[in-house]
């Protein structure tokens, strides 16, 4: 680094090629359930038959479109309409829109709790203080 005039400075920067990979490196791939991402894609018939892998209540709900596992049954619907959206039929897309409704009306109230609950922190502390000084 050498000052210049006017007092700015210029860098050098030296890019230094690295080794090329021979093979790519797997990314993890984030789920909402801990368990390994599954080795094939489903059909939506597989939904119906017995098997371990079809969306239950005792086993991981699978998106039959990219593969991802949830926990629970709304994150999966909520899952299909926001990225599958085009792929949903109309009874899926509108149950998508009653899970989304129901899913901001859970939000409206926990944001006004949170809001009910900042308040009351506020006003304690503002009357701790008045005691106090």
């Amino acid at each position: 680094m050498r000052a210049a005039e006017g007092g700015r400075y210029t860098f050098a920067v030296t890019v230094v090629p690295t080794k090329a990979r021979s093979a790519p490196v797997p990314t993890p791939q984030m789920t909402d359930v801990d368990s390994p991402p599954p080795v094939r894609t489903r059909s939506r018939d597989a939904e119906s038959d017995g098997s371990p892998e079809a969306n239950g209540p005792d086993g991981p709900r699978v998106c039959e479109f990219c593969g991802r596992r949830f926990a629970r049954e709304d994150w999966l619907v909520l899952h299909r309409g926001l990225e599958h959206g085009d792929r949903l039929s109309p009874a899926e897309y509108e149950r998508f829109q009653e899970t989304y409704e129901g899913e901001e009306e859970e939000l409206n109230l926990f944001r006004l709790k949170a809001l009910a609950l900042l308040v009351l922190v506020y006003f304690g502390f503002l009357i701790v203080y008045a005691f106090v000084t």
